[in-house]
C-alpha cells in the first residue's frame, strides 16, 4: 500500500493532478480546498490506490490526517471513493468529528453529492467509533508491526487502540503498546 509520494506537479484540472515522481507521470485523484498547487515545484502528497478489476486509481491528499479520515469513510457501506474524497476536501476533520459527537448530520449535506439520507448514514456509521488521525510515528509504527509478521488489518487494529495524543509519545512507546496487544 501506498502511503505518501514526492514529486512535482505537471498540470492540475478540476479533480485531477498530473504528478511527475521520477520518470513516471501519475494521474492522480486530487480535490484542492485551497486552490491549485504549484505547478513545478517538489511537493509531498499523501496518496491511497484503489484496485478494481479494470482500473487503478489513485487519491491524493495534501495532509496525513485527510488521507486516514478517507480510509474511514471507505468503509462505510455506500461511500466510495470519490464521495468520500469529497467529504474530506469539503469538511475538515476537527468537523467531521463535531457532527458525529452532536449526531448532526447537516455538517455534511453542503457537499456535492451528499443528501440528507447519506449524511444520517455517514454520521450513524462513524457514531461509537474514535478517529485516529495518526501521528507522525504511526506510519513507522504500522511499518514495524508488518516487518514483525502481523496481518496490516490487524497491525491497524492494535494501532487505533493506542492515545497517540501524547506529545512526548515516540515510535518506541507505540510499537510497544501495540505488542502488548
Amino acid at each position: 500500500m501506498f502511503e505518501w509520494m514526492r514529486g512535482r506537479v505537471m498540470e492540475q484540472s478540476e479533480g485531477l493532478l498530473i504528478f511527475e515522481v521520477g520518470f513516471v507521470a501519475l494521474q492522480l485523484h486530487f480535490l484542492a480546498r485551497a486552490g491549485k498547487l504549484p505547478v513545478g515545484r517538489e511537493i509531498q502528497l499523501f496518496v491511497h490506490l484503489i484496485v478494481r478489476e479494470d482500473n487503478l486509481s489513485l487519491f491524493a491528499f495534501q495532509q496525513r490526517e485527510e488521507l486516514y479520515l478517507f480510509r474511514e469513510l471507505l468503509g462505510i457501506s455506500g461511500v466510495g471513493p470519490r464521495l468520500a474524497q469529497a467529504i474530506v476536501a469539503y469538511v475538515r476533520p476537527q468537523d467531521l468529528r463535531e457532527a458525529i459527537e452532536r449526531n448532526n448530520p447537516t455538517a455534511l449535506m453542503g457537499v456535492p453529492g451528499v443528501g440528507k439520507k447519506t449524511a444520517s448514514k455517514i454520521v450513524f456509521s462513524l457514531q461509537g467509533k474514535t478517529l485516529i488521525l495518526p501521528s507522525e510515528q504511526w506510519p513507522e509504527a504500522l511499518q514495524a508491526l508488518l516487518a514483525l509478521g502481523f496481518s496490516e488489518k490487524e497491525a491497524r487494529e492494535r494501532l487505533a487502540k493506542i492515545n497517540l495524543s501524547d506529545p512526548g509519545i515516540t515510535s518506541e512507546d507505540v510499537i510497544r503498546m501495540a505488542l502488548k496487544g
